[in-house]
C-alpha cells in the first residue's frame, strides 16, 4: 500500500486504489527510503513482491511533501531491469505547485547503457483538467523511453506498456469523472462525442401457430385452418421496424386458391384492434353479448358464430402497431406507424407482403374495415392500387366516416349540426321519449333530413340576423325531432353538441346516453354535467370482448405469450400524425379521403363500396354519410358503385342480434356478387 493520497483537483484516491487499478500489482512488496513498504496479506488479495520478481513489469514508488498528503503513481516499465520509467514527485517545485510531477528516466546501475543516454524530464500538471492528458503524455513518454531496448523485445514491450497504460488511463477516468469530464471540454470544438453503444437485443422474429377447426355455415360443415402470426415489416435497408399480429383463417378444401376471395378485416380508432369485427362479427368464434345493456362479468360464453363468412371468403384479421399483440421493432418506433400516411403504409406492406407468401395475387380481393377502419379502408385501397397495382374488387365500410371535418362541432362549423339531427331524432324515438312518438322509424328520418337540410340549416346560416320569432320557431320544430326541451335549445342558440345532447336527454331519470350505440344508457354521477361523462355503450361491452380474445387466442389458437391483447389503446389516438398527402393540398384542414375514393374509382371503375350505417350510431352519424357519398361528383355512373344498407342498431350494428345476422347476410352477398364479376 502507498502512503498518502493523489489529489487531482477536488478528488481524492487511495494510493492502494490506485496499484489496485493500474495494475493488478498485490501482496508484500519492501519499502526503502520510500519505495513500497510491507502490507501483505491482510489487505492485498496477490502480491506486489511477486509479481516483480516474477515479471519484472512494474514497481510503484513515492516522495511526500510534508505540506501536503499527496499520492504519486510510479509505473516502470522494465526489460530485466535494463530501462525503467519512473513517476517521481518533483520535489524542486515550489509548495503551491505540489499538484506537478515529474516523469524521469533512467537506466539500471550497472548498465552500460546508462552512460549513453540522457535522464530525460518532463513535468506534467495533475490538476482537474489535466488528469487525463497527463495519462495520454506518459503512454508518448514510454515509447520514447524503451528505444534502448533489442528490435523484437522494443516491439513486444511497446504493446505491453500500451495495453497496461491504456488500462491505467480507463481506470483513472472511472476513478476521476469530474476530470474526465473536464478533459473532454479541452477537446476541439468540432470533435464528436462517443455515443454509448446500447445493448444489443436479439434480433426480432417472426412466430406463428397453426391449428384446424371445423364449422358449421348454412347447413354445411366447413374445415379450417387458423393462422395466428407475427409479420416483420421492414424498411427500405431491409431491418425490421414493426411487427403485426394477424389471424388469418383459409378453407381447407379449397382447390383452386386463384378463385378463392380473400378479405383483409380490421377495425379503427386510430387504436383500436380487429377484436369488435373478429369476435363480435366475422370470425368463426363469437363472444355472447347482452342486449343493449352491460354483459356480466366472466365467465363469458364463446360460441361458434353463424355469420362468420368463411363460406364466402378468407379472412385475414390484422391488428395495426400499437394494437393487439403489434408493436414497433428493431429501429421502428410509434411515430414510424402512428399517422394516416404511415398506417396506410404499413397495413399495405403487411398485405402485399402476406399475399405474395400465400401466393393470393389472383384471389378477388376485399378490404373490410369499421370507424377509422373505414377512412384507413379507401386511402389503403388507393395507395395498393395505384403504388403496388393490387387492384381491389370490394371495399365494406361499416359506420363510416371519410371527411373528419363532419363529425367536428369546431366554432363557426355548422354542418356537425345538421348531419346529428337525424341521429338525434333516432335515439329520441328508440328511448320514447317523444309526444308524440311517430309509428314509422323510416318515415319520421326522412322528415328529419328533410328539416335538417333545409329549414334548420337555413336558420343557422343567418347567425346572429335570425330574428326572435325565427328563432322560436326552430326551437320548437327541434325540440319535436330531438325530444329536448323548446328553452334548453334556445339557451344553446340552436347548436346542441353530441355530448350535450348524451347527457341532458334523460337527465331528469340520471341516466346518460350511449355514443357508440345510442340504444345504450348508464348511471349519470353528476347530474349537473352540460356533456356526457362516459360511454355506457363502450363499457358494456369491453371487459368481454377483451376476456373473449385473450382466452381464444391462448386455449383454442394456442398462440402462447406473457403480452395483453390490448382491444384498444388510447395512447394512439392523441399521438396520431393526421397529415394526408391525398386530401388535396391547400390550407391545412380536416383529414379527407374523399379524394383517394374518386381516385380509386376512376383508376378501377370496378370497384364496388358498401356502406353499413346504424340509425342509433353516434360517432359516425348517418346522415354525415349520405352527405360524404352523394357530394363526390364522381364522372358517368360510378355512383351507382357505392351502395348503402342501414340498420336498427348503433356503430357496432352486430351487437343486435337481428341486424348481426343482416350484416352477415349483406357482406355475404356483396362478397359473392363481386368476387364473380
Amino acid at each position: 500500500m502507498v502512503d498518502g493520497t493523489l489529489d487531482c483537483g477536488d478528488s481524492q484516491f487511495s494510493g492502494e486504489g490506485l496499484a489496485r487499478r493500474f495494475v493488478s500489482l498485490g501482496g508484500p512488496a519492501r519499502r526503502a527510503g520510500g519505495s513500497l513498504r510491507d502490507e501483505s496479506s491482510a489487505h492485498h488479495p496477490s502480491s506486489i513482491e511477486n509479481s516483480i520478481s516474477n515479471r519484472n513489469i512494474m514497481r510503484l514508488e513515492t516522495h511526500l511533501s510534508p505540506a501536503k498528503s499527496l499520492r504519486a503513481a510510479r509505473l516502470i516499465a522494465t526489460n530485466d531491469d535494463m530501462t525503467k520509467v519512473v513517476v517521481l514527485r518533483d520535489r524542486r517545485e515550489p509548495r503551491d505547485l505540489s499538484r506537478k510531477i515529474c516523469f524521469s528516466r533512467f537506466d539500471a546501475p550497472g548498465h552500460s547503457i546508462f552512460n549513453r543516454r540522457k535522464i530525460a524530464l518532463r513535468t506534467f500538471d495533475l490538476s482537474r483538467s489535466q488528469c487525463v492528458e497527463s495519462i495520454r503524455k506518459l503512454m508518448r513518454l514510454t515509447d520514447d523511453c524503451i528505444t534502448g531496448a533489442p528490435p523484437m523485445n522494443r516491439r513486444m514491450k511497446t504493446k505491453k506498456l500500451k495495453k497496461m497504460l491504456g488500462l491505467a488511463a480507463l481506470s483513472l477516468t472511472m476513478l476521476f469523472p469530474q476530470a474526465a469530464q473536464l478533459a473532454a471540454q479541452d477537446q476541439p470544438k468540432d470533435a464528436k462525442p462517443a455515443e454509448a453503444k446500447p445493448a444489443e437485443q436479439a434480433p426480432p422474429k417472426e412466430e406463428s401457430s397453426a391449428t384446424d377447426h371445423t364449422i358449421r355455415l348454412g347447413g354445411q360443415a366447413i374445415n379450417y385452418k387458423a393462422t395466428a402470426s407475427t409479420t416483420l415489416l421492414k424498411d427500405d435497408k431491409g431491418e425490421p421496424t414493426g411487427s403485426i399480429f394477424s389471424i388469418a383463417y383459409t378453407r381447407a378444401d379449397s382447390k383452386d386458391m386463384s378463385q378463392r376471395p380473400l378479405a383483409f378485416v380490421y377495425n379503427g380508432g386510430p387504436g383500436s384492434s380487429s377484436v369488435w369485427l373478429h369476435m363480435g362479427a366475422f370470425g368463426p368464434r363469437r363472444i355472447v353479448t347482452a342486449e343493449a345493456a352491460p354483459t356480466p362479468p366472466p365467465p363469458y360464453k364463446i360460441a361458434d358464430n353463424s355469420g362468420c363468412l368463411l363460406d364466402k371468403a378468407d379472412l385475414v384479421f390484422i391488428d395495426p402497431v400499437g394494437t393487439g399483440f403489434s408493436r414497433a421493432v428493431g429501429k421502428g418506433q410509434n411515430k414510424d406507424f402512428w399517422g394516416v400516411d404511415q398506417d396506410v403504409h404499413s397495413l399495405a406492406q403487411f398485405i402485399t407482403t402476406y399475399v405474395a407468401r400465400n401466393n393470393r395475387w389472383n384471389s378477388p380481393k376485399f378490404l373490410i374495415g369499421e370507424s377509422y377502419g373505414t377512412f384507413r379502408s379507401i386511402a389503403l385501397g388507393n395507395y395498393l392500387q395505384t403504388h403496388d397495382s393490387m387492384y381491389i374488387n370490394g371495399i365494406v365500410l361499416i359506420s363510416s366516416v371519410l371527411d373528419a371535418g363532419t363529425l367536428s362541432f369546431s366554432a363557426g362549423n355548422n354542418m356537425t349540426y345538421i348531419f346529428y339531427v337525424p341521429s338525434y331524432a333516432a335515439t329520441a324515438w328508440v328511448h320514447n321519449v317523444l309526444n308524440p312518438r311517430p309509428d314509422d322509424l323510416n318515415a319520421f328520418l326522412t322528415e328529419a333530413r328533410q328539416f335538417a337540410s333545409t329549414e334548420y340549416a337555413a336558420a343557422l346560416m343567418k347567425g346572429s340576423h335570425l330574428s326572435d320569432a325565427e328563432r322560436s320557431d326552430i326551437a320548437k320544430k327541434l325540440a319535436r325531432f330531438t325530444g329536448l326541451s323548446e328553452d334548453y335549445i334556445v339557451k344553446a342558440d340552436l347548436r346542441v353538441t353530441l355530448g350535450q345532447f348524451r347527457a341532458e336527454l334523460q337527465r331528469s331519470r340520471g341516466l346518460t346516453i350511449g355514443r357508440y350505440d345510442s340504444r345504450f344508457t348508464g348511471p349519470t354521477y353528476d347530474r349537473l354535467a352540460e356533456n356526457a361523462e362516459s360511454d355506457p355503450s363502450y363499457t358494456a361491452v369491453a371487459g368481454g370482448f377483451a376476456a373473449a380474445i385473450n382466452s381464444y387466442l391462448r386455449e383454442e389458437l394456442k398462440f402462447s405469450t406473457e403480452k395483453t391483447y390490448n382491444i384498444l389503446n388510447f395512447e394512439i389516438g392523441g399521438n396520431w400524425d393526421w397529415k394526408h398527402t391525398g386530401d388535396g393540398g391547400g390550407f391545412p384542414g380536416a383529414p379527407n379521403v374523399e379524394p383517394d375514393l374518386i381516385q380509386a374509382l376512376i383508376s378501377n371503375p370496378h370497384l364496388q363500396v358498401q356502406v353499413e350505417n346504424g340509425f342509433y350510431d353516434m360517432a359516425t352519424p348517418f346522415f354525415a354519410t349520405e352527405f360524404t357519398m352523394d357530394r363526390l361528383l364522381l364522372p358517368g355512373d360510378l355512383r351507382q358503385n357505392i351502395h348503402l344498407d342501414y340498420y336498427n342498431a348503433g356503430h357496432m350494428m352486430y351487437l343486435h342480434e337481428e341486424d348481426h345476422d343482416k350484416l352477415s347476410s349483406n357482406v355475404r352477398s356483396f362478397i359473392d356478387s363481386v368476387a364473380k364479376r
